[in-house]
């Protein structure tokens, strides 16, 4: 199983291709959870530039996450500098999914999100498993 180096851990991966499609499978350790959780990394080959779909199985933050589950980590209309691009390389987006998810777990505390988001409102969903719309 290959590896690769994400800051002083090492994290094992497995890698599938086939049909326009290159899945990556691995767990990772997630902010604030003390165990690691599974992430699968999707990518369409079929048209360029790739993008990657990310799906963390953690508690979850609906407002930050597509209507798939997938995390919304950028806008589609982004530049390159302000996302990540294939020659950034794997480590560099996992970087950006443990950023992702630490940002999840400030909004699941009530707290506002760390960032940049798109434009509009953001409420709180109901449905979301983890806060029911309240926070923590």
């Amino acid at each position: 199983m290959p590896t690769l180096a994400l800051g002083s851990e090492v994290v094992r991966y497995s890698v599938r291709s086939r049909a326009g499609r290159i899945t990556y499978r691995m767990t990772i350790a997630a902010p604030g959870l003390l165990e690691r959780v599974p992430m699968r990394i999707e990518m369409n080959t079929g048209r360029r530039p790739w993008r990657p779909r990310v799906f963390v199985q953690s508690p979850e933050c609906l407002r930050h996450r597509f209507h798939d589950r997938s995390l919304c980590m950028w806008f589609e209309s982004d530049p390159n500098s302000m996302r990540w691009v294939m020659s950034d390389g794997l480590p560099a987006l996992l970087h950006y999914v443990q950023v992702h998810l630490y940002k999840e777990a400030h909004c699941r505390a009530g707290e506002p999100w760390l960032g940049e988001e798109t434009p509009g409102e953001h409420r709180r969903k109901p449905k979301c498993r983890t806060c029911g719309g309240e926070g923590l």
